[in-house]
Order: structure tokens, then C-alpha cells, then sequence
């Protein structure tokens, strides 16, 4: 090898350089400075970076391919986690809706009029939607005459009535039923 004569501010600096680049090449925070660096200036230069891709390469892929398999299954799992608990909604609603025709003798339309509530004022108790609903169309209440007996018992009538007499001759019968009713008003008026 032919000898070659470099001054001593060369070789220093050559030295020095050769350091620098010792130091950067063994430090892991910028090794992969340098490497991305010389790559730069050289592209096929085959780096730590460009290995390590190769060899994990299958195996990314192959946690890629699980985690696409997970989120399939478990994207199913919650559909029929929903699926089931709307089945189950809807099952118990349908019970309750039963249950109002069976207790309370609700009929279709009184059961439509209750959804309808149910949707308009977002209420999800059909027992509540039942009672606010009662409460809004109360039952007419049925008002009895003072006189109107309880049976028909013609026999021991709690109103003394004169059944023979209206068989017998029904104008004769309300003549006197309207005399006696008179009588009564005109007796109550004088009180």
C-alpha cells in the first residue's frame, strides 16, 4: 500500500469526524438520525429500519388480520347484545299492554290512545302512561235516581210502587203517579 502524507490539521480533523460518527452511530436516540441521513444521499443502502420492517412485516399483517377479526366479532356481539335487549323491550311492553286489557279492560283503541301518550310525552311505563291517561279521561260517573230501586224486585220493591196497577191499567196508574209527584213537590216547596 502506497504510503500517503496527510498534514497533522487533516488527520485531526479526520479523527475527530471519525469520533463524531462513532459517538452517533452508538447512541439509540440518534442512530436512526443518522441512518434516515444516510439513506437520504444513498437510497439503496439497506438500514436497521428497512430490516426490522421486513422481518415484522407478517407479523403486522397478521395483527391486522386479528384485529379486523375482533372488531367483526365484536360488532356482532354488540348488535345482538341490542338486538336482544330491544327484543326484550319490546316483550315486556307487549306483557304490560296485555296486562292493561286483562286488568283493565282496555280495548284496542284505549291501548293506541295510551301508546300515543306514551310517545308524545316520552313516557316508557305503560302503567304510567295508563294512569296519566285515566287521569286525563276520567270515567263519567253514573248518577242513580233517588228512587230507582236496586233490583227488580217487584215483590219487596224499596219504592212503593203500585205494580199491579200499572198492569192493570197503565193511564189510570200514571195519573196518580203524577198526582202523588206533584204532591210531593208542592210539599217540599212549602218546607
Amino acid at each position: 500500500m502506497a504510503e500517503v502524507v496527510v498534514d497533522e490539521t487533516e488527520l485531526n480533523a479526520l479523527v475527530a469526524g471519525k469520533k463524531l460518527l462513532e459517538q452517533i452511530n452508538n447512541d439509540p436516540r440518534t442512530r436512526p438520525l443518522l441512518t434516515r441521513a444516510i439513506k437520504a444521499h444513498y437510497p439503496n443502502t439497506r438500514t436497521d429500519e428497512d430490516v426490522a420492517a421486513e422481518v415484522a412485516k407478517p407479523y403486522i399483517e397478521e395483527v391486522r388480520q386479528t384485529k379486523a377479526q375482533l372488531e367483526e366479532m365484536f360488532g356482532k356481539m354488540a348488535a345482538r347484545d341490542q338486538y336482544e335487549q330491544e327484543r326484550q323491550t319490546l316483550s315486556q311492553l307487549d306483557q304490560s299492554f296485555s296486562r292493561l286489557k286483562k286488568t283493565y279492560g282496555y280495548n284496542d283503541e284505549g291501548i293506541d290512545k295510551i301508546k300515543a301518550l306514551m310517545i308524545d310525552r316520552s313516557i316508557p311505563d305503560p302503567d304510567a302512561a295508563a294512569a296519566l291517561f285515566e287521569r286525563q279521561n276520567p270515567k263519567p260517573t253514573e248518577a242513580r235516581s233517588s228512587w230507582e230501586p236496586d233490583a227488580w224486585d217487584f215483590k219487596d220493591n224499596a219504592v212503593e210502587v203500585d205494580v199491579a196497577g200499572l198492569f192493570a191499567d197503565p193511564e189510570k196508574w200514571a195519573d196518580r203517579e203524577v198526582g202523588r209527584v206533584l204532591v210531593d213537590i208542592r210539599s217540599n216547596q212549602d218546607s
